[in-house]
């Protein structure tokens, strides 16, 4: 298991860019990649995997023993830390909150302070997390597998992001 805290998100997922790049070698080993974005908000949670249907029923069913309300989806998400690895065939998970009433619409903006975070969701968030990232790791037989170029290529232009990401200049193709 490997923590990673990455820097520049807002700036285009440089972080995340340059781990892929620079662990490019070990992306074959990697079982999983889970990305918490916007948590501790109220709300339950929103899990999205990025072109994983094969893990659908295993997260549900991991978020269903932690007790965690969770909205889980298979929908990819190009705009978090998770996408890097997503474009390169990894398993990937994207975890954010929903939010409640007025919980929405300050982000990125100076509104977006500390005061907006519930200490106590956030520390519920995290334990939910780590009792699926255990799990996770301790399964034996893996249904997720990394995907080849072209399952990454077909994923994205199913999903509708083939356009929007090369007006953004990120289409890697």
């Amino acid at each position: 298991m490997r923590v990673v805290l990455f820097a520049a998100e807002e700036l285009g997922l440089l972080g995340a860019q340059a781990y892929v790049r620079s662990h490019a070698a070990e992306l074959d080993r990697v079982r999983l990649v889970l990305n918490a974005d916007v948590t501790g908000t109220p709300g339950k949670l929103f899990v999205a995997l990025q072109g994983c249907p094969e893990l659908l029923s295993l997260i549900r069913e991991y978020a269903r023993t932690a007790d965690a309300e969770a909205q889980v989806v298979d929908h990819l998400v190009p705009y978090s830390d998770h996408f890097p690895f997503s474009l390169a065939g990894v398993a990937s998970v994207m975890v954010a909150s929903l939010g409640g009433p007025g919980s929405r619409g300050f982000a990125h903006t100076s509104a977006d302070t500390l005061d907006k975070v519930s200490a106590v969701r956030l520390q519920a968030t995290a334990m939910i997390l780590a009792r699926l990232v255990v799990r996770a790791s301790l399964e034996g037989e893996w249904p997720g597998r990394r995907h080849t170029a072209e399952q990454v290529r077909e994923m994205l232009v199913k999903s509708g992001l083939e356009e929007p990401l090369r007006l953004d200049g990120r289409w890697p193709f």
